[in-house]
């Protein structure tokens, strides 16, 4: 619940939160920046690849198994995206870097919030297999979806445009 909360996923509309949130945030902090990021990122993936997912496993949605299945199959992606972009381990060591003592009271979540959680996911990436590989979600459509999502989120960013 705080998750989907943090997410804006309980949001009527979660392009305009996130637009209103674009307008709220300091761009000179680059954890705000990150954490914006963050937010479309996941805005962008959960458009393109949840109801995908949650129709090819339909017959589990009287319950939360797809969703299990859904959080696995994400994970796997999210390691090998780790494991085979340079650039995704620098913006980690980046993340864990932050000073996270100014994150700004616009942002969904505190100073005490965030650090477990960092240490947490970093730690579940940087000792997951080197080899992990998603079923559900290739290199090919992690690839894909990197560059589609960057030239968005420039778009988005420059423009004031999604597409």
């Amino acid at each position: 619940v705080l998750k989907d909360k943090v997410h804006f996923r309980d949001s009527k509309n979660r392009l305009e939160s996130l637009n209103k949130l674009k307008k709220e945030i300091n761009s000179d902090n680059q954890f705000e920046l990150g954490w914006l990021l963050h937010l479309f990122v996941d805005y962008c993936w959960d458009e393109k690849m949840i109801s995908s997912f949650k129709e090819k496993y339909r017959v589990y949605e009287s319950s939360n198994e797809w969703f299990i299945k859904y959080r696995e199959e994400t994970s796997l992606a999210s390691y090998c995206l780790y494991h085979k972009y340079d650039w995704s381990i620098k913006i980690w060591e980046q993340i864990k870097k932050a000073d996270l003592s100014a994150i700004n009271s616009t942002l969904p979540v505190t100073q005490s919030d965030i650090e477990p959680y960092i240490e947490r996911v970093y730690k579940k990436h940087s000792e997951s297999d080197r080899n992990s590989v998603s079923k559900e979600y290739s290199e090919e459509i992690i690839s894909d979806f990197v560059k589609t999502t960057a030239k968005k989120y420039r778009d988005w960013i420059l423009n004031g445009e999604y597409d």
